[in-house]
């Protein structure tokens, strides 16, 4: 299941044809195949949001010493379904309907951060808010959205109704459909312009796309990141063999005395084994360590992947003792096979 999201432009319809126009294209979507739900919204792209707000909202009564100090929020107009489109689940209350229409009472939907900081309310059902100095009641509550990025906290948004307004001249689709919504384009325009070819459909791009334009600087840094970190994860074990190997080699003589002494092969590989090993996974556990608490403070950083990624810290360790056993039991082998009076002659 994707999105598909579109715009139409109708710079030289008048209002009342274009309120038409786009109830008739809604319709016709609905009733292709292989499409889940349809809706419509006004403004930027479904990902591309800006930090702050241009509208501003508040509660009847209360006022502020000046304009500017009255909360900043986002208005969307959108038509019904958006929330079931975009998988926006409902916390409470109910979705715009054909009841909300043009010289219907002012009603909106309002997501949990704007209850929380603009009505101090989490069950804000009823009330009545000033949006631009216009009273809207409150007919519903929807989970935020984060349509950036981890590192923006969401903003109050209050969702309007999208038919209530015809002098729109300007729609964004929002198109659910199973399987490829690339393939699902073609389609669309189509449709749109069995009902009026001289109506151009542009910014046609799968959300995912876009979800993809919208990270490009966090999948180029992350990217840099990864290769820095392979290369310090290689340069660790490079290290690390060579201490180790280094270590054990230097031991020649000790390995020869146990071995003339009636020790067993596999008995010396398990003690420096074990050495090796101690010396490892004590590094690894206090590195460890201090590398899951450096993440969490990188954790609004972090896309697809937590702060205590297991995989992440397994492959580091994996690695780690893969060089530890390679390093220890090479140089360890090598001195089983010399005969013991020449390694106890080794310098």
């Amino acid at each position: 299941m994707m999105y598909s999201p579109a715009m139409t432009r109708l710079i030289h319809y008048p209002a009342d044809k274009a309120y038409t126009f786009k109830q008739e294209v809604v319709r016709r979507l609905r009733e292709l195949p292989g499409v889940e739900s349809v809706s419509l919204a006004k403004g930027q792209g479904l990902v591309w949001m800006t930090k702050d707000g241009d509208d501003r909202a508040t509660l009847p009564g209360r006022t502020y010493a000046r304009p500017q100090d009255e909360p900043s929020i986002f208005v969307k107009p959108i038509a019904p379904d958006y929330f079931k489109t975009l998988r926006i689940p409902f916390v409470s209350g109910r979705d715009f309907n054909n009841s909300d229409k043009p010289g219907s009472p002012p009603v909106t939907i309002v997501n949990e951060t704007f209850a929380r900081q603009i009505l101090g309310d989490r069950l804000p059902l009823g009330r009545t808010v000033l949006i631009d100095d216009e009273p809207y009641q409150i007919v519903g509550l929807v989970k935020d959205a984060q349509l950036r990025s981890a590192l923006q906290k969401p903003v109050p948004a209050a969702y309007v109704p999208f038919w209530r307004d015809p002098t729109l001249l300007e729609a964004r689709m929002c198109i659910r459909v199973t399987g490829d919504p690339a393939a699902a384009l073609p389609m669309v325009r189509k449709t749109i312009a069995s009902i009026d070819p001289e109506v151009p459909v542009t910014e046609a791009m799968p959300l995912m796309d876009q979800v993809r334009g919208a990270y490009t600087d966090a999948r180029v840094a992350s990217a840099v990141l990864t290769c820095a970190a392979f290369l310090a994860l290689i340069l660790s074990a490079m290290g690390l063999y060579g201490v180790v190997s280094y270590e054990v080699g230097r031991r020649t003589k000790e390995i020869g005395v146990r071995t003339a002494l009636g020790s067993r092969p596999h008995d010396v590989l398990r003690l420096f084994l074990g050495q090796g090993f101690s010396v490892v996974l004590t590094g690894v556990l206090f590195g460890g360590g201090l590398a899951f608490a450096t993440t969490r403070l990188l954790g609004a950083w972090l896309f697809g992947v937590g702060s205590a990624d297991p995989l992440s810290f397994g492959v580091a360790t994996a690695v780690l003792l893969a060089a530890t056993v390679t390093a220890t039991y090479l140089p360890a082998r090598r001195a089983l096979r010399v005969d013991p009076m020449v390694a106890l002659r080794y310098e």
